[in-house]
């Protein structure tokens, strides 16, 4: 009997008009010739992968609140980077079953995605991922010369879509997962993992995160999060200085934050003038001469500056 295994990604799942939701359906070729699900409920996000920063320049801070508590970017992780991007190795107590590397983010050209775990000179681990073909190859290098390179399929890779790699290490190797198929096998070290540095991460992807962390991690914030920035203490946003300086983001059910027009923020040091008292009728502004006499210029409140002669 065939059967097609159908899934909304890794950050979707299909929700029934009972209300029901399931990561994954599965259809079956019946003996009548129709499949047993002849129709595919609707995908509903489940979280949003990409969090939009505000651009450096606008000066927003982020501030979480106590419900919406999210450390977005620490010394092993970076949110929504631009590649490539470097990260300092955790150490050796990353290779224990209790951590992985994450990578994730949507690829829009046919480049290949190049993750390396850089000692001094070595490579203990080069892994590229060909979006377009659906493969995985891993290497090392020692002394300058690269190592057998290892292919496998990865049929869950796909261009214009979500990509998550998935990386473990132990004690004997590297375990490497493209998406939700099944890990490849153990890359044995080739170097040991005292000597590793550094990673870095470069090639086709528009990365949504890259770091590291528990396995339990997951980075995408879940539908209806709020995400707040806020201008620093004692600025304000230069277009409203009346408001509260600050934006609030919500994960939609559509899988994105809704961002606001950035282009219309800033936050500012708010600066004042010092303005005269125009409780009285005139206001005096010295004297000019007008047909040989000396005579006071005033103005009056509201009105421009005119010329009148003492005594009127």
């Amino acid at each position: 009997m065939h059967r097609i295994s159908y899934t909304c990604g890794q950050f979707g799942q299909f929700c029934f008009d009972d209300g029901s939701c399931q990561d994954e359906v599965v259809s079956e070729c019946q003996w009548n010739k129709t499949w047993s699900i002849p129709e595919l409920p609707v995908c509903k996000a489940k979280a949003c992968p990409r969090i939009p920063f505000p651009p450096r320049h606008i000066g927003l801070l982020y501030t979480p609140d106590e419900k919406n508590n999210m450390t977005l970017e620490t010394e092993y992780t970076r949110v929504s980077p631009a590649l490539p991007v470097r990260i300092p190795y955790p150490g050796v107590d990353q290779c224990n079953k209790h951590y992985k590397m994450l990578i994730f983010g949507t690829s829009f050209s046919d480049e290949s995605m190049d993750v390396i775990f850089m000692g001094s000179r070595d490579e203990a681990l080069h892994m590229t991922a060909d979006f377009t073909n659906q493969k995985i190859s891993l290497w090392s290098t020692q002394n300058g010369t690269s190592t057998e390179v290892l292919v496998y399929d990865a049929p869950s890779l796909g261009p214009l879509q979500s990509n998550m790699i998935t990386i473990k290490c132990d004690e004997d190797g590297f375990s490497v997962q493209a998406n939700s198929d099944p890990p490849f096998d153990h890359y044995l070290h080739t170097m040991s993992v005292q000597d590793i540095k550094k990673v870095e991460v470069h090639g086709g992807l528009t990365a949504d995160f890259v770091g590291f962390g528990p396995v339990s991690m997951n980075p995408a914030p879940p539908v209806g999060f709020n995400l707040t920035f806020r201008c620093p203490e004692g600025m304000l946003f230069d277009h409203d200085w009346f408001g509260d300086p600050f934006i609030l983001m919500t994960c939609q059910e559509s899988g994105v934050f809704d961002e606001p027009d950035w282009s219309i923020l800033k936050c500012i040091v708010p600066t004042t003038t010092e303005c005269f008292d125009c409780t009285s009728k005139y206001i005096f502004f010295g004297s000019t001469a007008v047909h040989g006499l000396l005579m006071p210029l005033k103005m009056e409140c509201g009105y421009d500056l005119y010329v009148q002669p003492f005594g009127s």
